[in-house]
């Protein structure tokens, strides 16, 4: 729904037999999500929270394009219900980190405060949920529905700092969640290499590309607050360093192919039982045995690469924006 926006795929039959569907779909089905980012757990995930509100909102426009206005009602109506929503589904107040109100992975019944336990995948353990935090919540700013200097989102990303980001020699990396058991073991064998799910998730390099996204857009949020033009151009250019930086360390991760893992060693000390047939070294700071290169990695490399070079996340659906951040709701 949202690339068919992006792309202006705003024809009847595009409108029929995709958008209508997905968007009908969505508002039956929805925010709870079977899967989520990870494709481990169901729930109230913030980033399929932020997909779902944004694909509504531009499925909206294709149907006003249409002449369905019946369908853009209820397209919007849901789409506001589940962005007033979404804090009080999967952001604790409760929690044991920073102030205790911040935002969560997943909730599995969408009760963030309710001390429910979860169960991780590969055999990783078992946890409250207000103890398992990720940053897929950057995908509500990205996707145009919170503004980066939200005051959860400001607080959150504190605790995804002190929890999940380790400083490599390569750059700033991030694990996609605290206590991933998805990765090879402490010792170098790669995952799964007992038969039992014993490792240990490793850090994730197209994170570093997401969190580049994220001060992209704090940074255009700072430069709309200077008025004057030569200001603006003034301040451009160290606005956007830490992006620029987020993009060097995905280049550094990369192997001498140029082709960016899945996951890199987060740790300065190299194993002594690294199994040679499917992983030829773990460096901190370099790719592990996982699949490289992985697609997703190599996209978002590119995706932070056009928008610093827009200067703007190009990806974020202007409609959505305008409605959630600028307040432009209209209709």
């Amino acid at each position: 729904m949202i690339l068919a926006y992006q792309l202006g795929r705003n024809d009847k039959e595009t409108y029929d037999k995709h958008v209508k569907k997905a968007a009908d779909f969505l508002v039956k089905t929805g925010p709870k999500t079977p899967q989520e980012r990870w494709e481990e757990k169901s729930g109230y995930s913030p980033s399929t929270i932020a997909a779902e509100i944004a694909g509504l909102v531009c499925a909206a426009e294709i149907a006003r394009k249409n002449n369905d206005e019946a369908s853009a009602t209820i397209y919007l109506a849901t789409a506001d219900d589940w962005a007033r929503n979404v804090d009080r589904w999967t952001a604790t107040t409760t929690g044991k980190y920073g102030d205790g109100n911040y935002y969560l992975r997943l909730t599995e019944n969408g009760t963030p405060d309710a001390n429910e336990k979860t169960v991780l995948n590969n055999i990783a353990g078992t946890f409250l949920e207000s103890e398992i935090v990720d940053a897929g919540f950057l995908e509500l700013v990205r996707l145009g529905i919170k503004s980066p200097d939200d005051p959860l989102i400001v607080k959150s990303l504190k605790i995804i700092d002190e929890k999940i980001k380790v400083n490599t020699p390569n750059g700033e990396a991030f694990y996609r969640y605290n206590n991933d058991g998805y990765g090879e073991m402490d010792d170098g064998r790669r995952w799964n290499w007992d038969g039992k799910y014993t490792g240990k998730g490793r850090l994730w390099a197209l994170l570093s590309g997401e969190r580049g996204q994220f001060e992209i857009a704090e940074c255009g949020m700072r430069n709309a607050e200077l008025k004057n033009k030569d200001q603006r151009l003034k301040t451009e250019d160290r606005c956007l360093s830490k992006a620029k930086t987020r993009l060097d360390s995905m280049l550094n991760f990369a192997n001498e192919g140029l082709m960016i893992p899945e996951q890199i060693w987060d740790k300065p000390e190299t194993p002594k039982n690294i199994d040679k047939q499917f992983i030829p070294e773990l460096k901190f700071g370099e790719g592990t045995g996982s699949a490289t290169p992985l697609a997703w990695s190599m996209a978002q490399f590119i995706r932070l690469a056009v928008n610093l070079q827009e200067g703007r996340n190009v990806d974020t659906p202007d409609v959505v924006y305008n409605r959630y951040v600028l307040g432009k709701k209209g209709n």
